[in-house]
């Protein structure tokens, strides 16, 4: 039979959010009295906050013990046992209230476990007249944009590092020195367009995290196609290019599941370019479909999603700068000998514009 252990254990590290705030720390506020300057020198900057900055949020998530699970060999028709460890979070939020004149009116500090909403606490919290998170999260999956929820708690926001590969002996760096035009990709799904790329999820697919970009997903795709081609050796231009190339991002989003073998964060990339040359009447389409995993035990951090993101980039430029099939269309001035016909697309009439 396949079993788990829920193993407790004493409220420890700091999984994400702004950092744990102290007894002493809490003990040092008075209502009426300590302003809202006195707390950001005190505490730092807040998670987020709502009213304009009426309320302040601060939020932080930490360890407060383990799942440990297995399955036998007899219960997976024989193909061998499995099993897995993963950390159980316990979320902590302090929130502020101030007056007109700046001052401390009231605080609490609540905590919550996996099957709660963090927004449905602060809800709760906040006077009747304070716009409701769970009312915005709502309107906002009806019409398919980002909630200002995201804007306010429970967030990563990642830059990504772009590392191109520097290889002198790929295909894209062997022809010679191109000009290129490398037009803002379209997406291919309406909420491609956004920031959001991604939830961080724990037991029973509750929320923690929202993740996002710095940048909105097709124009991250573009910086990394364009570091590429720079590394390669050709240029970025706008005006009078030797090559354009149009794409589309078909997908690109982070999930982090919690499984019997972990809790892992999972990035998906998958990109479709089209290169024309300058003088050609033809064009060659080009597909790269990326998945990359990023192993815990605890569960993603902050950083563990940027270097899943990262790693993901960094896999879309080496296959730009090892496509053979790319380089030879770029290095042939006439049609293209010796390869596959789908590698090869007729001129796009009437080509859509970027969203």
């Amino acid at each position: 039979m396949s079993g788990c252990v829920v193993m407790p254990t004493p409220e420890h590290g700091l999984l994400a959010g702004h950092g744990e705030i102290s007894a002493e720390q809490l003990a040092s506020l008075e209502k009426g009295k300590t302003t809202r300057e006195e707390i950001l020198l005190l505490l730092g900057e807040p998670s987020g906050s709502l009213d304009e900055g009426r309320i302040l949020v601060y939020h932080w998530e930490v360890l407060r013990g383990y799942l440990i699970w297995a399955v036998p060999a007899c219960c997976q028709g024989g193909a061998g046992g499995a099993g897995g460890v993963a950390g159980i979070p316990k979320d902590y939020l302090l929130l502020m209230e101030f007056d007109d004149c700046g001052r401390l009116e009231r605080y609490s500090q609540l905590s919550t476990h996996a099957l709660e909403s963090i927004s449905k606490r602060i809800d709760e919290w906040t006077p009747p007249e304070t716009v409701k998170l769970s009312d915005l999260e709502k309107r906002a999956g009806e019409v398919a944009r980002e909630p200002r929820m995201y804007e306010t708690i429970g967030r990563f926001v990642v830059e990504p590092d772009l590392v191109p590969d520097t290889s002198t002996g790929t295909p894209l760096a062997g022809i010679s020195p191109r000009r290129v035009k490398l037009e803002r990709p379209r997406s291919a799904r309406a909420a491609g367009n956004s920031r959001l790329i991604g939830k961080r999820t724990a037991a029973f697919g509750a929320v923690t995290h929202y993740i996002y970009l710095t940048q909105r997903r097709p124009d991250l795709v573009r910086s990394a196609l364009a570091a590429q081609w720079v590394a390669a050796g050709h240029s970025i231009v706008d005006v009078d290019p030797e090559v354009t190339v149009a794409g589309r991002v078909e997908e690109f989003r982070i999930e982090t599941p919690l499984s019997v073998s972990g809790w892992n964060a999972i990035g998906v990339l998958d990109v479709t370019i089209e290169v024309r040359a300058k003088g050609r009447s033809d064009s060659i389409t080009r597909h790269y479909q990326l998945r990359r995993v990023e192993k815990t035990i605890r569960g993603p951090s902050e950083q563990d999603i940027r270097k899943l993101i990262e790693a993901c980039l960094q896999a879309l430029m080496h296959d730009l700068a090892t496509d053979l099939a790319l380089a030879r269309y770029l290095d042939n001035p006439g049609q293209l000998d010796g390869l596959p016909s789908e590698t090869l697309a007729p001129p796009v009439a009437g080509r859509d514009r970027a969203d």
